[in-house]
């Protein structure tokens, strides 16, 4: 897991998501199919850039950071034998999928929250 951490730090914090995207969709479903368990360097990673999105994009967010979420999490192509991995990695209570899910969750809401009561987010 050390090279695949190893390779997410080398990629610039304030790379545009738009930049990311066509090594991504490449990268992660390949490497979930060879290394499962790196779900977690992929989750760390994925959790630290949405919460660069909300300091370097403020002005977008959380749309950015919702329109990043949905797009990542596409990027899971589960097979069968991965959907019991990933229904197990989500059940721990404190795993970074779930934090991602729950934080996925939030930006959700919060962009529910500025259409319906007009609110600004600082």
């Amino acid at each position: 897991m050390h090279t695949v951490r190893s390779i997410f730090t080398i990629l610039p914090e304030d790379i545009d998501p738009l930049c990311l995207w066509p090594w991504l969709i490449h990268f992660i479903p390949t490497l979930l199919s060879l290394l499962p368990d790196a779900i977690n360097e992929i989750m760390f990673w994925s959790l630290k850039k949405l919460k660069y999105l909300e300091i370097s994009h403020h002005t977008v967010w959380p749309e950015i950071g919702i329109e990043f979420a949905k797009k990542f999490i596409k990027l899971f192509k589960f097979e069968d034998n991965q959907l019991v991995y990933f229904h197990q990695e989500y059940g721990y209570q404190n795993s970074l999928l779930k934090q991602f899910m729950i934080l996925f969750q939030a930006l959700i809401d919060i962009q529910q929250l500025k259409i319906v009561h007009r609110s600004v987010i600082l």
